[in-house]
């Protein structure tokens, strides 16, 4: 068995360096781009099941691989990133 984690691709919280924990946060354009590279990179993967958490991100990135396969992701809230409470928001910097 093989087990494949991946990380959603660049976010706009990423780029503006912000703890986003579980705020919905959209892909950057890089970030989309970045997303149907890998799902081309996977296309020869296949894959029995795919997951995803509730988050836009995610669920963006999981979209893309899911265009290459013969499977539809499965969307999960309870994976999506931890609530990070009053940090959620504020800059890392």
């Amino acid at each position: 068995m093989e087990i494949y984690l991946i990380r959603h691709a660049e976010s706009m919280g990423n780029v503006s360096r912000t703890i986003q924990g579980c705020q919905d946060v959209v892909l950057t354009e890089k970030g989309k781009k970045q997303a149907a590279l890998l799902g081309e990179y996977l296309a020869d993967v296949s894959f029995d099941y795919l997951y995803s958490s509730d988050l836009i991100r995610a669920k963006d990135t999981v979209k893309a691989v899911e265009k290459y396969q013969d499977t539809q992701a499965q969307i999960i809230p309870f994976v999506r990133e931890i609530n990070l409470g009053p940090l959620q928001g504020k800059d890392r910097r």
